[in-house]
């Protein structure tokens, strides 16, 4: 027996089914998922707006397949919409639609005689990224459709579910905060930092020696974090690895100099992404400033000697603060 995942999938009594899904027809299975997922929002009290038309044969297709941790292994740019990523939860536009159709066509030729040559399916099969949500709203509704989707496949009981649906919740609350907190840049910082714990929560692989175990070591996941930059509308901390394709133009945060726009083209080939070190601190912004108090200064000056981005956790850490929620304030209203 191979080491397969196994994350929260979890069936009654504790039993790990090989294959979750019945054998029955692709299709039915399709219409099911659907189906499936509208009578969940009803479940979890969502009543505006509508189930987006996702990609549900891509969907299936990676479940089945294990292939769940978006990014894949290496964590790459070119595989951040495969799997259970927030990309993929959000209504395809024409371009994408077309794009489906294309990969579904490559899909049905590889099952076949070989028609085509190994160079012309691959490129067939090539899946970009989708850009990420933008707006308030398209955040929102990415999120209400991912943490439908998730739920459906893994149930309510699933811990990277309930870290993306208390996000969700948050966010729902925050409509007055629409132009104020919520821009493009600070919403594609959330969608990264979901796709981030979603990789880390799938990517487990177990052994049958794992699976024997009294106790199963199911993974966890945690959003508390961002949830608490959210809930007090401080900026977002951008890691090293956010990519730079998302980047706004000339590192500024507005909605209109971006350069992750619709059909912008990303992938780059499909490499990895090379991101572009962090200036400053918090998502872009310049952490020291002609005002800012000298104690604070003398404290970050060790942190920004490493031309690194510098987070709240790490000031944090370096004021040896225990409790995040005790220090913030203090940064806020007297340093900053």
């Amino acid at each position: 027996m191979q080491p397969t995942h196994r994350t929260s999938l979890l069936l009654p009594h504790g039993h790990i089914s090989e294959n979750p899904f019945p054998p029955q027809p692709d299709v039915m299975i399709l219409i099911s998922l659907e189906r499936d997922c509208k009578a969940k929002r009803e479940d979890l009290q969502i009543f505006d707006g509508t189930m987006p038309s996702l990609d549900y044969t891509q969907i299936m297709a990676d479940v089945k397949e294990m292939n769940l941790a978006p990014g894949g292994n290496e964590f790459s740019f070119s595989k951040l919409s495969e799997g259970m990523s927030v990309l993929i939860a959000r209504q395809l536009s024409a371009t994408e639609i077309t794009h489906r159709d294309r990969r579904h066509k490559a899909r049905i030729q590889t099952r076949a005689d070989g028609s085509i040559s190994l160079n012309e399916n691959r490129n067939l099969l090539k899946r970009d990224p989708p850009p990420p949500a933008d707006t308030y709203l398209k955040l929102l509704t990415s999120l209400t459709a991912y943490g439908i989707l998730v739920a459906v496949l893994f149930t309510n009981s699933c811990p990277h579910f309930r870290g993306v649906w208390a996000i969700r919740e948050l966010i729902a609350k925050m409509d007055k905060e629409e132009n104020r907190y919520f821009s493009a840049h600070t919403c594609r910082l959330i969608v990264f930092h979901i796709i981030v714990d979603a990789n880390k929560y799938f990517s487990n692989v177990y052994s049958p020696e794992d699976l024997a175990k009294a106790v199963i070591p199911f993974p966890q996941a945690s959003l508390r974090l961002l949830g608490e930059y959210i809930e007090m509308k401080v900026p977002i901390p951008q890691t090293i690895d956010f990519p730079s394709q998302w980047e706004p133009a000339g590192g500024g945060m507005g909605r209109n100099n971006d350069k992750a726009k619709e059909g912008g083209g990303f992938g780059d080939g499909g490499n990895e992404w090379k991101a572009t070190p962090p200036q400053g601190g918090f998502g872009g912004g310049e952490v020291l400033s002609p005002d800012t108090h000298p104690d604070f200064k003398q404290l970050l000056a060790p942190l920004l000697a490493k031309n690194e981005a510098v987070s709240i956790y790490d000031i944090c850490q370096a004021a040896n603060e225990v409790k995040l929620s005790k220090f913030i304030p203090i940064v806020v209203s007297k340093y900053c």
